[in-house]
């Protein structure tokens, strides 16, 4: 799939597909587990992995918005790039 339709599928439709070998695959439902692991902590063991004054690492409900200050978004993330891996540490 090219990266026009890959662009052009998730402009039209919102998604897309993306068909992976079955070793990929497990990852990726092993990576959606940790996820739910991590989100059905309790608050205050999740506010550990915030990283002030960065993009990455946990962001509580509210904190993110879309366009506006006034309409944040109603959902947790976390987030980082693998060159900050070392900065995710439980704060002790």
């Amino acid at each position: 799939m090219s990266k026009k339709n890959i662009y052009d599928k998730f402009r039209n439709n919102g998604f897309t597909e993306v068909k992976c070998d079955k070793l990929l695959y497990e990852k990726i439902l092993s990576l959606i587990e940790e996820s739910r692991i991590f989100f059905d902590l309790p608050i205050d063991l999740k506010r550990n992995f915030y990283l002030k004054n960065n993009i990455s690492g946990y962001k509580e409900l509210g904190i993110e918005y879309s366009d506006k200050n006034k309409r944040p978004d109603l959902k947790e993330s976390f987030s980082f790039r693998k060159t900050e891996v070392n900065l995710l540490k439980i704060k002790k």
